[in-house]
């Protein structure tokens, strides 16, 4: 049985994809036998963390979460608590999966790890692309040459979740470094079953119509520069006035773009259509998933997308762009992939909103894409591989080869 200690620094859901990635990886890891724990940053929000994923990931177990210390802490005392709870507990697991870069828990995690000689591979969620890099650069320079390029020297792998996402950890790390791992991230089709009892959200009541639900388009997301909802808005604005009707939900968590949305949606006098209802989770979210004309999501960067992901799964086709390294979306028929500015993006809500024969039959090639390739059963046992490799192989330093990790029957 092998014991996966997965390392983030919060499990908060309002941090958009990278927790609901370790929950849901989680959840099917131990159904394949494997025992798998998350440590993070949450002790004074540990139980409340763990009954917002015991409802939202059915399967997860709120005494899988561990936390070193208390992200609302002092950083000296956060150091000093994880050092000690790594110190205690990280020889009880064969490997150490740790995800995003940057911050105190992962940091140490997989310095002490090394230290220790337990294997640990590093997911970055796309923090390792030229875009992410390019963010707080001066820091994020620092903080490579003074920690995480030892880091990334010595680990066993990194966990790619696409080639294109592999690429970019290939190329930040000049060619050289551990093997690269592809494994993609994934939906339990089940949670997507129709639910006649749901309804929209309160705040998007507005939203039901007499014959059904209105039509609108759904961005899923932090409302964060790195998603571009403000691309979104503006080639919505473009083809609104053909589309009376048709509306457009922001729903996810403001990361300082929401003043700013506001403002630009009074300026283009569409505050009547277009709607920021927050965080959505639960039936409201696969509610809005399930009755959307499209998911649209032009992000200006991207690893793996679930909200992408839900979107397909639920049987809508996306709108995204061609930043969010997922090519198999056009490919397939599940969506139409865009340049990340208005007018294209405007030109993609148009195709779906004038045909929504077009949107269902491409929402249908959507729903088959995940059944097919992206469910966590699937990558679970892919994921199971990965760690297989990784310690069998051990630390490798020469070229940063990417190895994808095929799916075996069925998957």
């Amino acid at each position: 049985m092998l014991r996966i200690l997965h390392v983030i620094e919060t499990m908060s859901a309002h941090e958009g994809g990278p927790p609901r990635v370790v929950a849901g990886l989680a959840v099917a890891q131990h159904a394949l036998g494997l025992r798998p724990h998350v440590l993070c940053a949450d002790r004074g929000t540990l139980a409340e963390q763990g009954r917002f994923w015991e409802l939202h990931e059915p399967g997860f177990q709120t005494q899988w979460l561990q936390a070193g210390c208390d992200r609302r802490d002092g950083l000296l005392r956060r150091r000093t608590q994880t050092r000690a709870w790594l110190d205690a507990n990280l020889r009880d697991y064969d490997l150490v999966h740790i995800h995003s870069l940057w911050r105190v828990v992962p940091t140490l995690a997989a310095r002490r790890a090394r230290r220790r000689g337990v294997p640990y591979l590093i997911a970055p969620h796309t923090a390792m692309s030229s875009w992410a890099l390019s963010q707080k650069w001066a820091k994020k320079r620092l903080a490579r040459t003074v920690v995480w390029d030892a880091i990334f020297r010595h680990a066993r792998g990194f966990h790619a979740l696409n080639e294109l996402e592999a690429a970019e950890i290939r190329a930040c790390l000049r060619g050289r470094g551990p093997s690269i791992y592809v494994v993609p991230n994934g939906v339990t089709l089940a949670q997507f079953a129709e639910d006649p009892a749901a309804r929209p959200p309160a705040s998007l009541a507005q939203l039901t119509a007499p014959n059904g639900p209105a039509p609108y388009v759904l961005f899923l997301a932090r409302l964060h520069t790195m998603k571009g909802p403000d691309l979104l808005l503006e080639g919505f604005a473009a083809m609104a006035g053909q589309f009376p009707h048709l509306q457009l939900v922001f729903a996810g968590p403001d990361f300082g773009l929401l003043p700013g949305l506001e403002a630009r949606v009074q300026e283009l006098g569409l505050t009547a259509r277009v709607h920021f209802p927050g965080m959505v989770s639960g039936r409201e979210r696969l509610w809005l998933l399930r009755n959307s004309v499209c998911l649209a999501q032009p992000s200006r960067d991207e690893g793996f997308s679930l909200s992408i992901l839900e979107g397909l799964a639920a049987g809508r086709p996306a709108v995204i762009s061609d930043r969010c390294k997922f090519p198999e979306v056009a490919a397939s028929g599940a969506g139409i992939i865009v340049a990340g500015a208005p007018a294209p993006i405007a030109d993609a809500l148009r195709a779906y909103a004038a045909d929504p024969g077009r949107a269902d039959a491409d929402g249908g090639r959507a729903h088959g894409l995940v059944e097919r390739h992206y469910t966590w059963a699937a990558v679970a046992r892919q994921a199971q591989r990965m760690y297989e490799a990784a310690a069998e192989n051990g630390a490798h330093r020469g070229q940063a080869t990417p190895v994808v990790v095929t799916p075996g029957r069925g998957e």
